[in-house]
């Protein structure tokens, strides 16, 4: 059997194929400064992939989109199968937890780093355990 999710925005239904967890990290010169102070954008993203009945593929973020049936129940005769405990306090999926530098300047080239760097942006070195 599948699991079926509607898109929220367009109430379309599609089959779930999988799904995935990204980080990026983009560094640009900026203009003044140069690489000195560079422009700095990094995130994370969640997707999900999903197939039409036709069998195309599509990926959508994971809050763009919520579970309709698993196996052919609903979600709510599927959730009736849970066993329920104590209540929990519910996190995001797939939050990514960085390590953390135990440096404020690189100990290889004297650079200042920044605690969320993994590596040292002059010479590569790395910063975390």
């Amino acid at each position: 059997m599948a699991t079926i999710i509607q898109h929220l925005d367009t109430g379309n239904q599609y089959f779930l194929v999988g799904s995935g967890f990204g980080l990026y990290r983009s560094q640009n010169s900026s203009l003044i400064g140069g690489d000195m102070f560079p422009n700095i954008e990094e995130g994370n993203e969640t997707i999900v992939i999903v197939s039409d009945k036709s069998g195309n593929l599509c990926r959508f973020h994971m809050d763009e989109v919520k579970v309709i049936s698993i196996d052919g129940l609903t979600i709510e005769d599927a959730a009736s199968q849970l066993k329920q405990g104590e209540p929990v306090e519910t996190k995001p999926a797939f939050v990514a937890k960085p390590k953390v530098s135990l440096y404020n300047y690189c100990p290889s080239c004297g650079r200042d780093v920044d605690k969320t760097w993994h590596e040292c942006m002059s010479c590569n070195h790395s910063l975390t355990v």
